[in-house]
């Protein structure tokens, strides 16, 4: 699973103090795109 993964990446650069391959900034667009995902999903008929 691709968040599994990227979870397990963020861990890894926690202990090691290493740069994870994506920023706060990019956290963001995600969570915003999700938000608007489960939003619109949420509002749906089906």
């Amino acid at each position: 699973m691709p968040l599994t993964r990227e979870l397990a990446h963020f861990m890894q650069c926690i202990e090691t103090r290493a740069e994870p391959r994506t920023d706060g900034e990019e956290a963001i667009r995600v969570l915003r795109i999700l938000t608007a995902g489960t939003v619109t999903h949420s509002g749906s008929s089906d």
